[in-house]
């Protein structure tokens, strides 16, 4: 099942510990994996239970002490990810507002998205997002169109980064790769779930897409098959595989 990060908006494995792309730590994510190597760890000592009878006794022993290391790392871990969690979830609230600052920026700016949306004026609604960031209470994110317009978003970035992208600086090539491929994943992703209208504006922004993979980055389509392929672990293209594909593989044009 995917999850939707509270800090950057991406969608998820809930089983992940953390955000592949911000690094925001999934707390339900952080206690399943320390789960499981408990549990590998309580498997570990149900095995000692056949040991023979002249090693029950020293079995005892270690497995007591395997108990009490266990014990306080659980305590440990337990306490940390409640404390690393109270200071995101702090910092995360100083960043956006309260809960009532949030749904107060909702009730005052939404109707204004609402409206730029049905207008079908998405560009606006880019505007818009890019002057208000700042806010006090500013929840774009949680606006329950976003996922439509952050497919568009990708697209409008392209566009916007396409002429001063620099095939030889490392960091922009990276960048136009991933808005490149999160472009074309939420494109597919929602291609049957849009209307006309919004299909038609969003797939406006495809001639720029497939003209940076090959006339600015200078890939063929095996190569950028290749590049989704790997860059991929089953929820969308993650930034730190694609980073390490770029200092790998990408030649400097």
């Amino acid at each position: 099942m995917k999850i939707k990060c509270k800090n950057c908006g991406a969608e998820f494995d809930e089983n992940l510990s953390a955000c592949p792309y911000c690094g925001e730590m999934n707390q339900s994510g952080a206690e399943k994996e320390y789960m499981d190597k408990l549990e590998g760890v309580r498997q570990d000592m149900g095995e000692l239970a056949d040991d023979s009878e002249e090693e029950v006794g020293r079995s005892i022993r270690s497995v007591s002490r395997v108990i009490i290391i266990s014990a306080i790392i659980f305590i440990v871990i337990a306490l940390s990810i409640v404390g690393l969690s109270y200071y995101l979830d702090n910092r995360s609230m100083e960043a956006n507002g309260t809960p009532k600052e949030r749904l107060a920026w909702q009730n005052q700016y939404y109707p204004v998205l609402e409206d730029l949306y049905e207008k079908g004026d998405f560009d606006a609604i880019m505007e818009f997002r890019d002057a208000h960031c700042n806010d006090t209470g500013f929840s774009y994110y949680e606006w329950p169109k976003y996922d439509i317009l952050y497919t568009y978003e990708m697209g409008y970035l392209l566009e916007k980064g396409y002429e001063r992208m620099d095939p030889n600086n490392e960091y922009d090539v990276t960048s136009a790769i991933y808005y490149v491929l999160n472009y074309k994943y939420s494109l597919d992703k929602m291609r049957t779930k849009l209307s006309e209208r919004d299909l038609e504006l969003i797939e406006a922004y495809e001639e720029v897409c497939d003209s940076m993979i090959h006339d600015k980055l200078g890939m063929d389509d095996e190569e950028f098959e290749r590049v989704r392929q790997e860059t991929d672990e089953g929820y969308g293209p993650v930034y730190s595989l694609i980073k390490k594909y770029v200092k790998k593989n990408y030649k400097k044009k």
